[in-house]
């Protein structure tokens, strides 16, 4: 396995009280999430002929969100430990030796 890997595995497993903290915030408790993934299992198509379709698109948006941050919060970790952080001292080397 490559260094790349173990590093998104071990941020990935670090990450798990991060993940569950941002569950907690916006399903509010584990059958809102459970709901929220029965719901994912149906075709859109079904919803519209139901009369719920807003708290469908509602379920959905929450869990796409929970999704979307979870991996920003995956990425933003991962380009703050592991990225070369050379171009980041060039530039502010650059920063401190302006002239005023």
């Amino acid at each position: 396995m490559s260094t790349e890997a173990s590093h998104w595995i071990f941020l990935g497993i670090l990450n798990i009280p991060l993940y569950l903290g941002i569950g907690w915030l916006i399903f509010d408790d584990w059958s809102g999430f459970v709901d929220c993934l029965g719901l994912r299992k149906e075709f859109d198509w079904t919803s519209l002929f139901r009369t719920r379709t807003f708290e469908d698109s509602w379920e959905i948006f929450k869990l796409v969100a929970f999704c979307i941050l979870c991996f920003a919060a995956l990425l933003g970790e991962y380009r703050l430990f592991f990225v070369n952080k050379a171009h980041s001292k060039v530039s502010m080397l650059h920063l401190t030796n302006r002239s005023v």
